[in-house]
Parts: C-alpha cells; sequence; structure tokens
C-alpha cells in the first residue's frame, strides 16, 4: 500500500491510502472454469474482482450498438418463428448434403 499526500493552502495535509493493484489475464478450461470461480468468490469484492476482457466487450458492445441502430432507422428484418426454423432446418440440410 503506498500514500499520496495532497498539500492544500493554510497547511494542511491530506494522506490518501492507495492500493496497488494488479490484473492478470488466464485461459481456464471448462473443466476448472466453476471451480475456479468458486475459489473467487471466497475473496472480498475489494481484493480480487473479475472484469470482461475489454476488448470482447468493446467488440460485442460496437455490435449491439450497430444493431440497435438498424432497428432505430427500420432497417431491421423480422422473422417469424416459422420462418426462423424453416431457415434453420434448410441450413442443417445443406451441410449435411456436403458431408
Amino acid at each position: 500500500m503506498s500514500l499520496l499526500c495532497k498539500f492544500l493552502d493554510a497547511g494542511f495535509i491530506y494522506l490518501y491510502k492507495i492500493k496497488t493493484i494488479r490484473a492478470i489475464k488466464l485461459l481456464i478450461s471448462d473443466e476448472a472454469y466453476d471451480q475456479f470461480m468458486k475459489l473467487l468468490e471466497k475473496f472480498r469484492k475489494d481484493q480480487i474482482e473479475v472484469v470482461a476482457d475489454e476488448k470482447s466487450f468493446q467488440e460485442a458492445k460496437s455490435y449491439l450498438n450497430e444493431e440497435l441502430k438498424e432497428i432505430n432507422e427500420g432497417k431491421a428484418s423480422w422473422h417469424t418463428l416459422e420462418e426462423a426454423e424453416k431457415k434453420l432446418d434448410d441450413d442443417i440440410r445443406k451441410h449435411e448434403d456436403h458431408s
């Protein structure tokens, strides 16, 4: 832990405690993920905080903003559940035929 001093007029000094924060990136197998997350839950929020990968978050945010823009501008195409099921079935059939 570090101390930060701030000198103010009239001779006042404020001391701030600054905690050192470190970030690491881990690649965790699906097999170990649940156990690892349970381990992290044992720590207080001010000790360990799980944060999303910023790049993934920004990519998803950008994609969703574009989708929302298309909806708001009336450019999005809408399908019934039956149409979506038919398209999915057609796509599956198409890929099964090329196996």
